[in-house]
């Protein structure tokens, strides 16, 4: 071992190795929406982290509304929309549910929070909550009018509307980030 860190070059190689793998996980558990401490303490410390990469499914799941968001994207397969934007925006409305998953996870739990911060929690889960099934209200509106123009040839709007739902949902980790 001593001979090894002996090689020239070797410790530097070995130490840049090790932050580039810290900054593989700190970048992963910021995607996921992890505190910034979390993320920033990944650097240096991320073979800790790693089970919170792995047991991500374990500890989520689906949230409450995704039967309703794969009821709303299977009307749109038969639609035969085809368009990565619908996948896009699936995957957005996936995040924003297992967020909800999250909170109520949190609300069932007793962790000491006083009651203004519980009401609070509350009130964002709520507002998320109907702000998810407003956009998958307008993907089953969207369905009747993606039909309509793909028999026209013209599946621009169609494309450009799922855009404007994606950056809709996608508003709402913004709010949820603020509120950490």
């Amino acid at each position: 071992m001593v001979i090894l860190l002996a090689t020239p070059g070797l410790p530097e190689l070995l130490g840049a190795t090790y932050l580039l793998a810290g900054a593989g996980v700190a970048l992963k558990l910021n995607r996921r929406a992890l505190g910034t401490a979390t993320v920033v303490s990944a650097l240096l410390c991320w073979p800790l982290y790693l089970g919170l990469l792995t047991e991500r499914a374990a500890m989520v799941g689906p949230g409450p509304l995704g039967p309703r968001i794969r009821q709303a994207f299977d009307a749109l397969k038969k639609a035969d929309i085809q368009l990565s934007e619908a996948d896009a925006l699936r995957a957005a409305l996936d995040a924003a549910d297992e967020r909800l998953a999250k909170v109520d996870r949190l609300l069932a739990e007793d962790l000491g929070y006083s009651g203004e911060v519980l009401e609070q929690l509350k009130a964002a889960r709520a507002q998320s909550a109907e702000e998810i099934e407003a956009v998958l209200n307008a993907v089953l509106e969207l369905r009747l009018q993606a039909g309509l123009l793909e028999l026209a040839g013209d599946t621009a709007p169609v494309a450009r509307r799922l855009r404007e739902l994606r950056g809709r949902v996608e508003a709402l980790h913004e709010i949820d980030r603020s509120l950490r």
